[in-house]
C-alpha cells in the first residue's frame, strides 16, 4: 500500500478510515514498526493535539525513519468547516477528514 495514517486510538482510526491504524499505547513497539514498514511505503504519524501526543509521535518518527518514509501530519487546531476545536483526529467532521486525507495524498 502507498501509505497509512498511524493514530493514537481506535476511534481516531475509525474516524479517518482505511488505511488508518491505531497504535494502542504511548509508543509504537519495535514489532509494530516492522509490520508497518513491511506493509506501507509511507507512514503519516497523526498525533493528538497536546504536548504528550506530539512528543510521543516525534519519538516514534525517529525510531521509524530507518525503516520507512515517515512524516508527522498534525490535525488542525480548529476544524475549518465547523470552527470547533480539535483535540484529536476523532473530533474531525466528515468534511475535515476529507480535506485532511486529500492533503496527505497531495504529499505522496
Amino acid at each position: 500500500e502507498p501509505y497509512a495514517f498511524v493514530v493514537e486510538g481506535p476511534l481516531d482510526a475509525g474516524k479517518i478510515g482505511s488505511p488508518a491504524v491505531a497504535r494502542i499505547g504511548k509508543y509504537l513497539s519495535d514489532e509494530q514498526i516492522k509490520l508497518l514498514a513491511a506493509r506501507f511505503r509511507r507512514i503519516f504519524l497523526v498525533p493528538d493535539n497536546d504536548k504528550a501526543g506530539l512528543q510521543s509521535i516525534q519519538e516514534d518518527q525517529q525510531r521509524m525513519a530507518t525503516h520507512v518514509r515517515c512524516d508527522i501530519l498534525r490535525v488542525p487546531d480548529l476544524c475549518p468547516f465547523t470552527r470547533s476545536v480539535l483535540k484529536d483526529p476523532g473530533d474531525m467532521s466528515g468534511a475535515c477528514v476529507a480535506a485532511f486525507r486529500q492533503y496527505a495524498e497531495s504529499l505522496l
